[in-house]
């Protein structure tokens, strides 16, 4: 199947994921699959299932869903001629406590923020490929999981990214023995020994509506440390006014409270833009004109004396071999690369490009000309100097 470039429709996507939280009861999925596949028009059709659970919640999906014994879901895409999406083993993933070892249950405030984080991670991964639609169902698990599962949709999801929950008919909701309605007569013991018919069961799919909150996370998304709380705080942190704190001692600027590293010659750069920034006049606002003549070891010196000022207690060492490369160098070159440098820095622990945009320092060109400036998009009372 070839995706027609704007096309959201889910159905239309060759890579068709659903995504569910399962608890004690694995029949979400199949009640979820028959919602979707054979009741809802135009069909969605998962070409594959991905799971997120404890150890038991897992082990009753391979037992009650994919053994020989029950193979429920097999025979649910015989009953209706359906493809039989993928559920592999990889597939089927197993919340893993702070310690490493699978969890059995959610029990501790340090259970849930493994679930928390695994969830994310699972969540931002399958929806960082262009050519799938994610289908998720908060129907199973604790409340706890659907709600981690609805919120990391609702960071990473994208227009052709969907939301559900399942409602099924009583007696049949939460039966052990039904795992959809049937097309033909079928009996099942239910409780109490009262023989029930899943043929008259009735499965709804209730469509959920979700804010998306994507272009606030882009970067988390492909990070190693992508967390639920780091998505949730840089979500957060775009809602507050931005704040820069400035540490001349340490070396670090910290953003929105995240704090970024940089090497000595990255942060010299980048306070030396505060320090323009916060000696403009009213009229220049965030725009500051410097100087950039001369070779990037005249420049150095240049930025070093004027920080010396600026931060007292901070002693700044230089390495000869280091400054004779950059007599060599011309500032402009110099300046452009450090700050390139620096984006980079901050793309890899602010997580947000909005969050990087609001940090950065950005040139800009004045007028027709060729004559370059650089703009810091900070008010002055958003910066805080510690040195």
């Amino acid at each position: 199947m070839t995706l027609v470039h704007g096309n959201t429709a889910p159905e239309d996507f060759p890579r068709r994921i659903l995504v569910a939280a399962t608890g004690l009861y694995p029949q979400v999925l199949t009640e979820t699959l028959y919602a979707l596949a054979v009741q809802q028009r135009p069909a969605f059709q998962p070409t594959e299932i991905h799971v997120i659970s404890t150890s038991e919640g897992c082990e009753r999906v391979r037992l009650m869903l994919l053994s020989d014994d029950e193979r429920q879901l097999r025979r649910l895409c015989e009953d209706y001629r359906l493809p039989l999406p993928q559920l592999r083993e990889d597939q089927i993933h197993t919340i893993v406590g702070p310690d490493g070892q699978v969890l059995d249950d959610i029990r501790t405030p340090e259970d849930n923020i493994s679930a928390a984080d695994c969830i994310t991670r699972l969540v931002a991964t399958l929806c960082d490929d262009p050519e799938a639609a994610v289908h998720v169902s908060i129907a199973g698990g604790r409340k706890t999981m659907s709600y981690y599962l609805g919120y990391a949709l609702s960071l990473f999801g994208r227009s052709q990214d969907r939301m559900s929950h399942v409602l099924v008919s009583s007696p049949f909701e939460t039966l052990p023995t039904f795992f959809y309605p049937t097309p033909r007569s079928r009996i099942l013991q239910g409780r109490n020994d009262t023989p029930l018919d899943a043929a008259k069961a009735q499965v709804q799919l209730a469509d959920i509506p979700f804010v998306r909150m994507r272009d606030d996370v882009t970067a988390l998304i492909r990070s190693p440390e992508a967390s639920f709380s780091r998505a949730v705080n840089a979500a957060a942190a775009l809602r507050r006014p931005p704040e820069l704190m400035l540490d001349g001692r340490g070396g670090v600027i910290v953003c929105d409270g995240q704090e970024v590293e940089l090497s000595e010659k990255l942060f010299l750069i980048y306070a030396w833009f505060v320090a323009l920034r916060l000696s403009a006049s009213p009229k220049e606002q965030r725009v500051v004109r410097p100087s950039l003549k001369g070779s990037g070891a005249e420049f150095f010196h240049t930025v070093a004396d004027r920080l010396q000022a600026t931060f007292a207690t901070q002693t700044w060492r230089h390495d000869p071999d280091q400054l004779r490369k950059l007599e060599s160098v011309q500032a402009a070159q110099f300046v452009s690369e450090k700050l390139s440098r620096i984006q980079e820095a901050l793309q890899d622990r602010l997580f947000a490009n909005t969050l990087v945009d609001r940090f950065a320092i950005r040139s800009i060109k004045l007028g027709r000309g060729r004559a370059v400036a650089w703009e810091l998009p900070l008010a002055k009372h958003q910066i805080v100097v510690r040195g």
